[in-house]
């Protein structure tokens, strides 16, 4: 099997670079080759997914839920969407996506649990923020407000 491990440094107070080691000795010790992409700024880690999707089987986000939404949101563009899994080993805040879906919120242990875990489709959503010049992607919830002018 073909993974990217993509991750955000600064997710889990600054344990996202540990937690991408050990998931990755974690995952080449089983036999997979892993390419590991560590994100420099906000966007790059749906660029680094863009680019990635094609050569890879399945498409891990490690870092919260900001994070495996870049990676969605990557993954889509890049028209691989419906032949590249995505997934998520947990380091964030709320975690919403990962809880929902019942894995274990440790990111090693999640890793541990992915030749365990059955694939599903969720839909995603697209909205707009007013003044934004672009559809942002949600997953696992959308905010509206009213705007007082």
């Amino acid at each position: 099997m073909r993974y990217a491990l993509l991750y955000n440094p600064i997710a889990g107070r600054g344990r996202a670079a540990i937690a991408a080691a050990e998931a990755v000795a974690l995952l080449q010790g089983a036999g997979h080759e892993v390419h590991e992409g560590r994100s420099e700024r906000a966007g790059h880690i749906a660029e680094m997914s863009a680019a990635l999707a094609e050569g890879v089987d399945r498409l891990l986000a490690l870092g919260g839920d900001g994070s495996l939404r870049e990676a969605a949101a990557g993954l889509l563009a890049s028209g691989h969407a419906s032949r590249v899994a995505l997934g998520v080993l947990p380091l964030g805040t709320g975690n919403v996506v990962a809880r929902e879906a019942g894995l274990p919120l440790d990111p090693v242990e999640a890793a541990r649990a992915l030749d365990r875990v059955e694939e599903w489709r969720i839909d995603v959503g697209w909205a707009r923020a007013e003044g934004w010049s672009e559809e942002e992607l949600f997953l696992a919830m959308a905010g509206f407000g009213r705007s007082e002018e």
